[in-house]
């Protein structure tokens, strides 16, 4: 998922965010992770049906719910309770300005120390 559209998701309060995906076999577990850290940033939950790779199903906090290989027809299916209670998150908000204001600080503190 990409990430403006997920953190305007968390600006709405989303609940859930079902997202089908392709995966390519070994990389499945990776995608499925960073698909529940887009959670996490927006303050959702993900259902995640991949074709090659990972049925998964986190809540707001990244919590795997559910989590199975996807398999060929006739498939796999999962049943999983996933909280819907949506929330925003200061990510949602703010966006990656809290990695520049962490990259100000350091470059702050870094001259601050070279000068002394």
């Amino acid at each position: 998922m990409f990430p403006a559209l997920g953190r305007s998701y968390g600006r709405q309060s989303v609940a859930a965010v079902f997202a089908p995906a392709w995966d390519f076999g070994r990389d499945g577990a990776m995608a499925a992770g960073i698909a529940a850290l887009r959670g996490v940033e927006g303050g959702y939950g993900i259902v995640r049906v991949a074709r090659e790779g990972r049925l998964s199903v986190t809540d707001r906090y990244g919590r795997f719910i559910a989590d199975y290989s996807s398999a060929v027809l006739p498939g796999n299916a999962a049943i999983a309770p996933i909280p819907l209670t949506g929330g925003t998150t200061l990510y949602a908000w703010i966006g990656d300005l809290f990695g520049a204001l962490c990259l100000f600080a350091i470059t702050f503190l870094w001259r601050r120390t070279a000068a002394a």
